[in-house]
């Protein structure tokens, strides 16, 4: 009985912190007086502990002393109240890689209660808590990151954004782009950033809102079919887009369905896309597969095997496993 209720008691808890990082995912709207739009915008002062040269200060400085540098520019927009913002603080940012890294960036916290939050969230088209992106020395943005993948997935995106890697925008049109050689042929590194790129933060940066799984689906279709984990990235993407879109119904959809049990029973595919196989576990058992249908019940036997395989996965931060227990 005394384990019994100790379990109990940290599924409770963990409900609650699943409320709070769900609550997270746009700024409050008393955050941003009106009133205080004109002011000139300011960078919050970030921890001083951390190891990072946060730059403190007004942002065009920023910018201006990475174009001096020639050194990119990564954007943290995030808030102290924030719980998925203090996972990244303490699962990313005080990585010693990271910080290593960040000297060869212009590091720069933007902070979404400051009194500039909503002129500073037009202008860099961010809402969601974190949003990470980077900039290109002359103010292109290369690509927004990932939060919810494990670090180490975090690291090589950021070190592929870094070595050389296009603007977003150049990427996606190329990727779409029908008829006619390219000028410059998309490389794999260039269909991974787009099949890691935090589609969730984009805030209609790339394409609207209710074109972001159609988007992903033709991605998934013209990106190469030896680009496996890029292919099947990109494939759950697109669905997962489509399963919380607020018209979504349950189908009978055979094609998503082993889709999804590809994904959940290679295992080194299931690690890969841990972040979309939890975060929208719901959304898209329920989206590929009708109530009480023999695939539901296979495709969810699938799914929790997955599941406690996270669970006992050691490579995993704690908060990640947590997550898995949750879902």
């Amino acid at each position: 009985m005394k384990s019994t209720s100790r379990i109990a008691t940290c599924l409770a808890a963990l409900v609650v912190a699943t409320t709070l990082l769900s609550a997270c995912s746009r700024a409050p709207e008393s955050a941003t007086p009106a009133a205080t739009a004109a002011t000139p915008p300011k960078v919050a002062v970030a921890h001083a502990d951390d190891g990072i040269a946060w730059v403190s200060g007004d942002v065009d400085s920023a910018f201006a002393k990475a174009s001096a540098a020639g050194k990119p520019v990564f954007l943290y927009w995030g808030a102290k109240w924030c719980p998925p913002c203090n996972q990244v603080k303490a699962t990313l940012f005080n990585r010693q890689d990271f910080i290593e890294r960040s000297r060869h960036f212009v590091p720069v916290y933007l902070d979404g209660d400051s009194p500039n939050a909503q002129r500073l969230s037009s202008r860099f088209k961010v809402s969601g808590y974190p949003t990470m992106i980077l900039f290109t020395p002359d103010g292109k943005e290369i690509t927004r990151l990932p939060g919810e993948v494990d670090a180490e997935q975090y690291m090589q995106v950021l070190n592929m954004g870094m070595n050389g890697a296009r603007p977003v925008k150049e990427t996606l049109a190329t990727a779409l782009a029908t008829g006619g050689p390219s000028a410059r042929p998309l490389t794999a590194d260039d269909w991974r950033m787009l099949s890691f790129y935090s589609w969730e933060t984009d805030d209609t940066q790339l394409v609207a809102k209710n074109d972001v799984a159609p988007t992903l689906s033709k991605l998934a279709l013209a990106c190469p079919a030896d680009q496996t984990a890029s292919v099947t990235r990109l494939s759950l993407k697109a669905l997962a887009a489509a399963a919380s879109a607020k018209d979504a119904k349950p189908r009978d959809d055979s094609s998503g369905v082993a889709l999804l049990r590809r994904a959940l029973t290679e295992r080194e595919s299931s690690r890969a896309n841990f972040d979309i196989l939890t975060n929208t576990a719901s959304d898209l058992a329920i989206f590929v597969t009708l109530e009480k249908s023999p695939q539901r019940a296979q495709l969810l036997t699938d799914w929790n095997a997955a599941l406690t395989r996270f669970i006992n996965d050691a490579s995993l931060s704690t908060a990640d496993r947590l997550t898995a227990v949750t879902t």
